[in-house]
């Protein structure tokens, strides 16, 4: 079945079940005489508005980046999927779309939104919205929330014991319990008021990003998985990374270190240390080295001679650079 399309409006003329306009430049979309229609994708037009009362069969829904600013969903019961991002909306009622287990409303205007229906949620995306509160105890199947970018002081949690995904960068956060959420595979928190995080129940860790908060310690010793951990611009004198052998990443610029041990670490790419008060740091063990970041610190000497893969490097002092050959000068940034 082709619909017609016709400049800058499109017309369906049969009943469908399945529509993909996508990417087309439309300004109008009428599918009012759809009723069969269960999946429409008209994302990446120009469409300020979208009428779906008609489709009651509607299953899945994607009109992100429009120029929509209201959306109704109240006749889509039957509504599993739907993905609104980068649109113009101000309020989104989904309280009758108890069969939701996907939604995406990033990107808009929102200052409130209630999935206290929504039980079968599993991923929950709302970041760069204005909410000022979200309340996620109903939704105990969540294994996905990304609430980035928003107006939070506080985060309840502790009944979504299936995250794997936790976002909620960006906010005014002054106290995150995440005990519960033994699953967490990735929590990024970074840019809040934290002053403490305690992440010893989450032993599946494999990303944390937390930097720009007010914490000045932090124990990473339970999560053995860790790959990836961004602790910048905080007030950490100490770090115990020597259980931590799968790290990959380690970005602690900006802290209040005066030692850092990378001797159990054998698989870090990429090193940020700028902006401590580190007056050694011995690097031999770590061979996979590709970025190194160390400038602002007290180093008198640098032994490199073991790190050859370096291809990026920022540091400024040199009273003892060793390279494994003359061509490695061209790395650093002085």
């Amino acid at each position: 079945i082709m619909p017609s399309l016709v400049g800058s409006e499109m017309c369906i003329r049969d009943r469908l079940e399945s529509l993909e306009c996508a990417s087309n430049d439309l300004t109008t979309l009428d599918v009012s005489s759809n009723s069969l229609l269960s999946s429409l994708n008209c994302s990446n037009n120009n469409l300020t508005t979208l009428d779906i009362s008609n489709n009651a069969a509607l299953e899945s829904l994607n009109c992100s980046y429009n120029d929509i600013n209201a959306l109704d969903v109240k006749n889509n019961i039957a509504l599993k999927s739907l993905n609104c991002s980068y649109n113009d909306i101000n309020t989104l009622d989904v309280k009758n779309n108890v069969a939701l287990e996907s939604l995406n409303c990033s990107y808009n205007h929102l200052t409130t939104l209630d999935v206290k229906s929504n039980a079968a949620l599993s991923s929950l995306i709302i970041a760069d919205n204005r909410l000022t509160e979200i309340d996620v105890k109903n939704n105990a199947a969540l294994e996905t929330l990304k609430v980035r970018h928003n107006l939070l002081t506080a985060l309840d949690v502790s009944a979504n014991v299936l995250l794997t995904v936790l976002n909620c960068s960006d906010n005014n956060i002054t106290m995150l319990d995440v005990s519960d959420n033994v699953a967490l595979n990735e929590l990024s928190a970074q840019n809040n008021k934290l002053s403490t995080l305690d992440i010893s129940n989450n032993t599946l860790l494999k990303s944390l990003y937390a930097g720009n908060n007010k914490f000045s310690e932090l124990d990473v010793s339970y999560n053995t998985a860790l790959e990836n951990l961004y602790i910048e611009n905080n007030d950490v004198a100490t770090l115990d990374i020597s259980k931590n052998i799968l790290l990959k990443q380690l970005k602690a610029e900006n802290n209040k270190l005066t030692t850092l041990d990378l001797s159990c670490n054998k698989q870090p790419y990429y090193l940020n240390c700028i902006g401590n008060n580190l007056f050694s740091l011995d690097l031999s063990a770590n061979t996979a080295l590709e970025y190194l970041y160390v400038e602002n610190n007290a180093l008198a000497c640098l032994d490199l001679s073991a790190n050859t893969k370096i291809t990026m490097m920022s540091f400024n002092n040199q009273d003892c650079l060793l390279y494994t050959s003359d061509a490695a000068d061209d790395k650093a940034r002085v």
